[in-house]
């Protein structure tokens, strides 16, 4: 498992893990690429991104924002420490 930054060049890739329902996550992403406020991350496994997510910081709060694991990889310890 491989846990790095997600850039911009990752925006192309993150369509399939979009839940079911949700509106496009493109945007909110390109959003957090852009903001010095915002760190997203995305985890990789065998070369394929099966996670993404964000932290935002303001101020003195920080929040934890679209978290999202491919369906195929859930329930598999990819988000736990």
């Amino acid at each position: 498992m491989e846990i790095s930054r997600f850039t911009s060049e990752d925006l192309h890739k993150i369509g399939p893990l979009k839940p079911e329902g949700w509106p496009d996550i493109i945007p909110d992403f390109e959003f957090y690429v852009l903001s010095p406020f915002c760190f997203p991350i995305k985890v990789c496994l065998d070369g394929e991104l099966v996670g993404i997510g964000t932290s935002i910081l303001f101020e003195n709060s920080a929040w934890l924002a679209h978290i999202i694991v491919a369906s195929h990889s859930r329930n598999k310890g990819i988000v736990r420490p």
